[in-house]
């Protein structure tokens, strides 16, 4: 794709989804700097293009080429630590991170902010205080690129980070005990991935994990009907893309809230789910270690 494609392609979508050059670009870039990425004039290699892109829902049309190769290498270290955490090899984790951070300045912002969010959730969270301390990081963090963020100010337009650092802050109200804060963040995330993103594959990836995490939120709140309505849908979305390692998680949610709104048909429908998901459980499963007995107290304690 050459620069004058790719300049056409972002001008016509913003036309179409009709917005300003500045909203888009906004802690990105300048507007005069958009509006050379428009007319093609514009570094191939900038980090900026993709983060661009992604605001406007072209999310996983990012060609290598956009990237230079100190990029590259960084995203993919940090993937590695990653992946370290997930697997519970936090010493490895930290020896990765900090073997990156002697180039922290010379980082893009993108990857400054990958860098920033791992690094924080390396960090303990157990009490309140260690809570507010993640919260702040994770404000930090979205400010380099959404400078006029607040809880109640959320960006208007998203990177793939941004929404995922939302993700984080929304989950951090959570354990601080603001539960509506955290279903405003992740309904706001939700409305933006099913109005802007293109690739409906890639949306349905996303939305699936936030259908996931706000019906949770929604049915600890005591909003049962919301909750079985989100919950639904994680589960169309995790059948959509086959994406069996959260496809319980999501069905477990919509069977413990039928259960406690218990209309009629409620329990029958929230049985037949809860033992489905035993099924699909495994060791890939989401939460593999603690979902079999959720479910199996379900069944016991309201389902049998």
């Amino acid at each position: 794709m050459t620069k004058s494609e790719i300049g056409k392609l972002i001008k016509n979508r913003r036309e179409e989804i009709g917005v300003k050059q500045a909203e888009i670009c906004a802690g990105i870039c300048s507007a005069s700097t958009m509006s050379r990425i428009e007319a093609g004039e514009f570094d191939i290699s900038s980090d900026i293009l993709p983060m661009i892109l992604e605001r406007i829902g072209l999310v996983g049309i990012i060609l290598e080429e956009m990237l230079n190769e100190s990029d590259i290498y960084v995203r993919e270290k940090i993937r590695e630590a990653n992946r370290a955490k997930c697997n519970g090899n936090i010493d490895k984790a930290w020896a990765i991170v900090d073997g990156l951070s002697d180039d922290y300045e010379s980082f893009s912002k993108a990857n400054k902010q990958r860098y920033d969010v791992l690094s924080t959730l390396l960090l303990p969270a157990r009490s309140e205080k260690e809570h507010k301390s993640r919260l702040f990081s994770f404000e930090k963090s979205l400010r380099m690129t959404s400078k006029d963020y607040r809880p109640d100010n959320l960006p208007p337009f998203m990177t793939s980070m941004e929404i995922q650092i939302i993700g984080y802050i929304a989950v951090t109200y959570a354990f601080l005990n603001d539960s509506e804060m955290t279903i405003r963040m992740l309904s706001h995330t939700k409305a933006y991935i099913e109005r802007f993103y293109v690739t409906k594959s890639t949306a349905y990836e996303r939305l699936s994990t936030i259908c996931y995490n706000l019906s949770k939120y929604l049915g600890l709140a005591g909003r049962y009907d919301e909750c079985i309505n989100t919950a639904r849908q994680g589960v169309e979305y995790c059948n959509t893309i086959d994406d069996i390692p959260l496809l319980p998680n999501c069905m477990y949610n919509l069977a413990w809230a039928l259960a406690r709104r218990n209309d009629r048909g409620d329990k029958e429908e929230a049985k037949e789910l809860a033992e489905e998901a035993l099924v699909y459980c495994n060791p890939k499963t989401i939460n593999a270690k603690t979902l079999p007995n959720s479910i199996r107290r379900l069944i016991n304690d309201y389902l049998s």
